[in-house]
């Protein structure tokens, strides 16, 4: 209660986690963000009905998933 969550899909590779939850996997995600440092994270992030619950989804498909998830970009989006 009173606290601010952010649920971050990081399956690159096989994301899945907006669609489970009912949602449009359109549009851009923590891939957008990690390629492009002039994307500010947050112009990624949507809001769910539930309180206090925000999504980061996946983003688009890219070849170089796992070199992403260990770069210095990420870092910068967290």
């Amino acid at each position: 209660r009173d606290r601010e969550v952010l649920l971050v899909d990081s399956d690159l590779v096989k994301p899945e986690l907006l669609a489970k939850l009912g949602l449009a996997s359109e549009g851009p995600g923590l891939v957008d963000a990690l390629v492009d440092p002039l994307l500010d994270p947050e112009t990624c992030v949507r809001a769910t009905d539930v309180p206090g619950l925000s999504l980061l989804g996946a983003g688009r498909k890219v070849s170089n998933a796992p070199e992403l998830l260990h770069s210095e970009q990420l870092a910068r989006v967290i």
